[in-house]
């Protein structure tokens, strides 16, 4: 199975889980990035209004993987805007997908639920949805989160 993990890291804690996921699978790591760092302010609103953000240019094709794995936080409940432009954006008919997602509030069923939306009418396998919460910031922790969120891909073959 060729895999692709792309990840969006505000704080660091995406970067870690999504390098755990990628080792373990032997993947490549894409990192999706904005092209300037925006506050919270910024970053909320453009998230609680359904606003496009910009990011930076990237590989968004993917016809050579059998699995994409989409590390991304929650804010505002939904995935964070970056990320919902690299859903929107990228190539991602015909493949497999999974996603996890790093929250500190709990089960992320509204954002699971925007990326069903997203996704809709788009040919792209869901395979998978997983949460880690990040309120501990435990690197090792999520590293072992990562692993167990990996297993659960290797199940699915």
């Amino acid at each position: 199975m060729r895999a692709v993990v792309v990840c969006y890291t505000r704080f660091g804690h995406n970067k870690v889980i999504a390098e755990e996921i990628a080792k373990e699978l032997g993947a490549e790591i894409r990192r999706i990035e904005t092209p300037r760092e925006y506050g919270y302010a910024v970053m909320g609103c453009c998230s609680c209004f359904n606003i496009r953000m910009a990011i930076k240019p990237m590989d968004l094709d993917f016809r050579g993987a059998d699995l994409v794995v989409l590390c991304c936080p929650v804010w505002a409940w939904k995935p964070a805007p970056p990320a919902r432009t690299f859903i929107t954006n990228a190539r991602l008919e015909g493949r497999r997908l999974a996603v996890c997602f790093s929250t500190r509030a709990g089960p992320p069923l509204r954002a699971q639920e925007k990326l069903k939306q997203l996704l809709a009418g788009r040919n792209v396998n869901l395979v998978a949805l997983g949460d880690i919460d990040t309120n501990a910031e435990d690197e090792a922790l999520l590293r072992s989160e990562a692993r167990i969120f990996t297993d659960r891909l290797r199940q699915l073959g």
